[in-house]
């Protein structure tokens, strides 16, 4: 039996995805080595370097741990963004002293979030800005006027390359192009000579100035960008105590000139090289607030006058300057472009909505004006492939809450701020890595490539740092692959998961109002009623009002952590922790998915997600061999739960996997599942099933038990 399919639970950046572009000559020496899209070794350098120069630059003002009271980074949903991000807190915060976790990987996961697209908006998208931007580039007449004169050029152009050049923006592509190669020490093409770098280059540099040429395209381009920055800044003012310290956004290039634009300071334009950043500092004088900007493209950071204001910039004249280009993101207008729409209905669902600058609700609405069919495996047909086969994990991670710091010390009744993975955390999610790579070495490729794999992660720090951990075990760089040989690490991106398909649930009413119905349930109330006893004794002593099967799991779930963590546990838990406790710890895992609806609504997305993606692979529209979702233990639970295969009841521990392999045997399809817990994987066999499940009686077992994320968004109100 043959593996087809596995599931288990401001800077711009070098970019090698134009090497594969069609251009002529330039296509018969184009190297297939990494992906498209993709970050390269000097990328990469480049932003690890970066963050060491930002480390030094603010040592007296960053902190030397991670917080993300104090830090938060976000990029925009793109693998190179996501790469430059993770490479450049590799330099900013490499782990010393205690923080180091293993002595052959001098790197530290840190979590990178997806920032909203009205902030960091892509020019490639279905919203208003590129439709604005299409019209300024074929009605004004400062760029008619330029494509009148290079029209000779752009006939040049033409003949040279097979494409069709007829403005300034096709001019661009092949300068991006040649600039790439060039910089990959490929040898140009003899024709390329009386063109690049100049005029070439002295287009692209005019065409970034496109992006904010008018007053209503600043606006649109770096609108709710600005006004995140008064919103950070003016938080520090109503509390410095409690507010964030650094905030980063990993964007594109075009971001970068169009705040530059924005800010009055671009001109001359000049297209911003690879790793530009602009910093934009809060400062106090004399009890008087100012902004101060600077932007680094290749040396130092340069000072940045804001037009209309002097290098110190009170920060009420700030605000009153770009007060007339500042919108929040509910003001960025997200009309759908159906025209668009319908040319990017080919792309992955987790790049879509993002990439869209649409909500799902409005994309799929929009594919549904096109006549596609709901189903997301059957809507999007990727380009076909001879691949045979797929390969997708489902990586859960445990959920940590509440905790006592001493024996003595009161109990805390309010939650403590997360709690992140600790030393023991990472290598574990590391080795799970490493076992993974073992498992499937002859299935998966060596090299990360989008079109082959992906890693979503709940919105949570520590999921986050969980699948970053085991991406280091199981993507360890070799050969051409190392970038720096102190840090035997490489940033593979790890994007944000649809909540409904593998999500906390803490916004669906409809869960919690059925969650709260099972809690009365007769087994449970006889329970509450056995161990009245217990409840009386835990609320006595813990300072927590302690009435319920739920009352008493989270008690148990701060004492596991605290045990694991070597804290001296208070006396009055001997006699209760580990048992009886741990009891309600199990069964709580159980009540999470106790009746069909709670089944529906915690797991329904999610097997809807594993059937379209391995329908997708049967019928060759989906080239992905691997899909791995890090989430919480809950998630693991109420999955096996579903299946029929969660008796006895016994609560995931830590790093805990289930594995969902799709199989062919003698043109069969079968799913296999396992599930890691303690130790190797265990065979799963599905209530009303075999281990070996053929693929249509796994999809019939679970018709009644499945959903969409557009519907189970529409249950949950």
């Amino acid at each position: 039996m043959r593996i087809r399919k596995i599931l288990t639970d401001v800077e711009p950046i070098e970019d090698n995805s134009n090497l594969y572009d069609r251009l002529g000559e330039i296509g018969s020496f184009r190297p297939k080595r990494d992906s498209a899209g993709q970050l390269t070794n000097v990328g990469k350098r480049q932003h690890y370097e970066l963050g060491q120069y930002t480390r030094e630059r603010y040592q007296d003002f960053l902190p030397s741990l991670y917080a993300r009271e104090d830090f938060l980074v976000e990029s925009t949903y793109m693998d190179r963004t996501y790469m430059s991000a993770a490479s450049q807190l590799a330099g900013l915060f490499p782990p010393s002293g205690d923080q180091v976790w293993n002595e052959n990987i001098r790197w530290q996961p840190i979590p990178i979030f997806p920032t909203e697209t009205a902030v960091m908006s892509p020019y490639d998208s279905c919203t208003r800005l590129s439709t604005d931007v299409s019209t300024v580039m074929q009605t004004d007449s400062y760029f008619l006027s330029l494509n009148e004169q290079y029209q000779d050029l752009f006939e040049y152009l033409t003949n040279y390359t097979g494409d069709s050049i007829t403005s300034i923006s096709g001019a661009v592509t092949i300068y991006d192009t040649l600039y790439i190669e060039d910089r990959q020490n490929f040898t140009l093409p003899e024709w390329t000579k009386s063109v690049y770098p100049e005029p070439l280059k002295s287009i692209t540099d005019i065409a970034f100035s496109l992006y904010s040429f008018t007053d209503e395209l600043k606006i649109l381009s770096t609108g709710p960008f600005l006004n995140a920055v008064i919103e950070q800044f003016e938080a520090y003012l109503e509390d410095s105590s409690s507010a964030r310290k650094y905030l980063q956004f990993s964007a594109h290039d075009i971001n970068v000139a169009s705040i530059l634009n924005t800010l009055g300071a671009f001109d001359p334009p000049v297209a911003p090289p690879f790793a530009s950043t602009i910093y934009i500092e809060f400062r106090e004088i004399n009890e008087t607030n100012y902004i101060n900007v600077y932007y680094k493209s290749d040396g130092d950071a340069e000072p940045i006058t804001i037009a209309g204001c002097d290098f110190d910039c009170n920060f009420d004249d700030f605000k009153s300057l770009v007060s007339n280009r500042t919108i929040t993101p509910d003001q960025w207008p997200h009309q759908l472009d159906i025209e668009r729409l319908s040319r990017q209905a080919h792309m992955e669902p987790h790049e879509r909505w993002h990439e869209l600058g649409c909500s799902q609700v409005k994309g799929i609405h929009g594919l549904e004006t096109l006549g596609k069919v709901q189903k997301l495996g059957k809507w999007i047909p990727s380009l076909s492939s001879k691949a045979d086969r797929q390969h997708r994990e489902l990586y859960i991670e445990h959920s940590h809450k509440r905790q006592w710091i001493d024996a003595d010390a009161p109990a805390q009744s309010v939650p403590k701020p997360d709690i992140h993975p600790r030393k023991v955390g990472k290598r574990q999610h590391n080795e799970l890595g490493q076992y993974t790579r073992e498992r499937y070495q002859d299935f998966l490729p060596a090299r990360y490539a989008r079109e082959d794999f992906l890693v979503e992660s709940t919105e949570v720090d520590r999921t986050y740092m969980s699948a970053a951990s085991q991406l280091s075990g199981l993507y360890p760089p070799a050969d051409d692959q190392i970038w720096n040989e102190n840090i035997r690490w490489q940033p593979i991106p790890v994007f944000t998961a649809d909540t409904a398909v593998v999500g906390t649930l803490s916004d669906c009413t409809r869960y919690w109002v059925a969650l709260s119905s099972a809690m009365s349930d007769d087994y449970f109330v006889s329970i509450n009623e056995e161990y009245a006893e217990l409840y009386e004794y835990l609320t006595n002593n813990s300072g927590s009002d302690v009435t319920s099967v739920m009352s008493a799991y989270q008690i148990y779930d701060t004492l596991y952590i605290e045990d694991r963590q070597n804290f001296t546990l208070p006396e009055w838990t001997k006699s209760v922790y580990p048992e009886p406790l741990n009891y309600f710890n199990n069964l709580v895992f159980a009540l999470f998915s106790w009746t069909d609806e709670l089944k529906l609504l915690t797991t329904g997305p999610f097997f809807s997600t594993i059937i379209d993606e391995f329908e997708a692979s049967l019928n060759g529209s989906l080239t992905r061999i691997y899909r791995q979702f890090s989430a919480h233990d809950t998630n693991v639970a109420a999955i096996l739960n579903t299946l029929g295969a969660f008796e006895p009841y016994l609560a995931p521990n830590f790093a805990s996997t289930l594995y969902f392999e799709l199989r062919e045997a003698n043109e069969t399809n079968y799913v296999n599942i396992y599930y890691k817990n303690y130790g190797d994987p265990e065979p799963i066999t599905i209530a009303g099933c075999d281990f070996d499940c053929k693929f249509d009686d796994f999809k019939s077992l679970l018709s009644n038990r499945t959903l969409t994320p557009d519907e189970w968004s529409l249950l949950c109100g």
